[in-house]
């Protein structure tokens, strides 16, 4: 049987992957990950989770909430019969927040 980390444990683990990816220095090949602003919020409702205490302070935080569902993007993309491609006028930090790869894996 798999462990899933509590919310609180789930909640440290990216904390400290965060702080990790602020020191790094991003090289042009890198590959980041965009994680739509809703299952981030979802996400973060789950875990507890705040940044900085500015995005969110206990009285708005939701308690006991069953974890998200898997990481998607649907509301980011456009679809065609062989492609998919990002909606026109999509902002980051609004829309989607990006990823670098070590801290999406633990998240999804």
């Amino acid at each position: 049987m798999v462990h899933l980390p509590t919310p609180k444990e789930q909640r440290a683990i990216i904390r400290k992957q965060i702080a990790a990816n602020e020191t790094y220095q991003e090289k042009e090949k890198d590959v980041r990950f965009l994680v739509s602003r809703m299952w981030w919020r979802q996400w973060c409702d789950y875990a507890k989770f705040k940044i900085n205490g500015s995005i969110q302070d206990d009285q708005s935080m939701k308690f006991d909430l069953p974890p998200p569902r898997q990481i998607t993007n649907g509301n980011l993309i456009v679809a065609s019969p062989n492609q998919y491609y990002l909606k026109p006028n999509i902002q980051e930090n609004v829309d989607f927040l990006s990823f670098q790869s070590s801290t999406y894996q633990l998240l999804k």
